[in-house]
């Protein structure tokens, strides 16, 4: 898998976990990315929020590869806590507008 960022330190204790590369290399030609706010025609966050972005191609049917992907998103935020780039706190999700 390729890693891109913009600090190599961060980066290496980012993916140090094994577990988590382990994790990526399951799945199938993915991008994962952490995405600040996207101008005019994007979301909408504050200065201090962020959002963790997954694209895949196609549809994800198989049981195992789905399961590994949460798991993976599971374990970047924690990983993320882990060395003070994000903190715990409770995530407001919106499905639909009202």
């Amino acid at each position: 898998f390729i890693i891109k960022g913009n600090d190599e330190i961060l980066l290496r204790r980012l993916f140090q976990n094994h577990k988590m590369r382990d994790l990526i290399e399951k799945q199938s030609r993915i991008v994962l990315e952490i995405k600040d706010n996207e101008g005019r025609f994007g979301p909408k966050f504050n200065e201090s929020e962020s959002e963790l972005y997954f694209i895949v191609t196609g549809v994800i049917k198989d049981k195992d590869k789905l399961k590994n992907l949460f798991d993976l998103f599971k374990l970047v935020i924690n990983e993320l806590e882990r060395i003070e780039i994000t903190v715990n706190q409770s995530p407001e999700v919106n499905l639909y507008k009202e």
